[in-house]
């Protein structure tokens, strides 16, 4: 199912869009904001949100809400970090990779996220910030969760 969600979300993307203006120089003052290039960055980004929180359904449906989901700070960080990672996507693909067609762009997008999420979950806390998270009552999140999920 989430593999059809996904493919569908690409295809629809990929016939909205299309491929643009390839044969065009990147670095022309009017080329240097290409829709097409910021919206496959943004359906990329969209879709791996999307596949998480698919994948999140299961654990729902189990009676696991996640404490994040409840959380205003969670939105937050998401929206902003959608931004951020769609624009370095579309900076990357308007200055240095100007052939790329819609796909490669979405998958680029997608995948640029999990990667710097999985570096970030590499840092370790301190010991004692760690069990004092963990003794606390109240589930507090920020970035750092964000970005250990």
């Amino acid at each position: 199912m989430k593999t059809i969600l996904t493919l569908g979300v690409l295809c629809m993307g990929y016939a909205a869009f299309g491929q643009g203006e390839a044969d065009t120089p990147a670095l022309e003052i009017g080329n240097i904001w290409n829709w097409n290039i910021l919206m496959a960055a943004f359906i990329g980004c969209f879709l791996q949100e999307f596949i998480y929180w698919f994948e999140l359904r299961s654990d729902i449906a189990k009676g696991n809400f996640p404490a994040e989901l409840s959380s205003k700070a969670y939105w937050v960080i998401t929206i902003i970090a959608v931004i951020i990672f769609s624009t370095a996507s579309f900076l990357y693909f308007t200055m240095l990779d100007t052939d790329s067609d819609f796909l490669t762009i979405a998958i680029f997008s997608a995948g640029f996220p999990r990667i710097f999420k999985s570096l970030v979950a590499k840092v370790k806390a301190p010991p004692v910030q760690e069990e004092m998270r963990i003794n606390s009552d109240k589930i507090v999140f920020g970035i750092r969760e964000y970005f250990m999920r």
